[in-house]
């Protein structure tokens, strides 16, 4: 029998051990990644874009992209240098270019499953996780 589970209650516990272990998966890989999770009644996203590569992190405080790729930052290896801003720059091309397939996919997709299912929908909460500021 599969399990069951509720749309009013949330498990939010179980997203939040599923994605300690994709942020373990992309850690051990030195990957980066964007992940939304789901479990009835609610959803977790997250992303990943500082693997060893990436000179870009994201200060979501600030609500802005930081990038450190001065020469300095290389201490004179120019190789280096450019070596990680090619491979960051692919890195934000290739997550747009995929998560807008997604997006397009989903858009497409949500209307038809709701006209075939009935389906509505009520407005979105935030549940905030106390752990999320620890991990950034």
């Amino acid at each position: 029998m599969k399990p069951r589970y509720s749309i009013d209650a949330p498990d939010q516990q179980r997203l939040k051990v599923a994605r300690l272990e994709i942020e373990a998966v992309l850690q051990k890989h030195d990957i980066a990644g964007a992940v939304v999770l789901h479990t009835p009644g609610l959803s977790e996203w997250f992303y990943q874009v500082r693997p060893s590569y990436s000179c870009m992190w994201i200060d979501e405080g600030a609500g802005v992209a930081r990038i450190k790729a001065k020469l300095a930052d290389y201490l004179g290896d120019q190789a280096a240098q450019v070596h990680d801003i090619a491979c960051t720059a692919n890195m934000v091309a290739a997550m747009r270019a995929e998560l807008g397939r997604g997006y397009a996919m989903f858009t497409y997709l949500q209307p038809v499953v709701d006209r075939a299912t009935g389906a509505t929908h009520t407005e979105r909460g935030f549940v905030p996780d106390p752990n999320e500021r620890k991990r950034q």
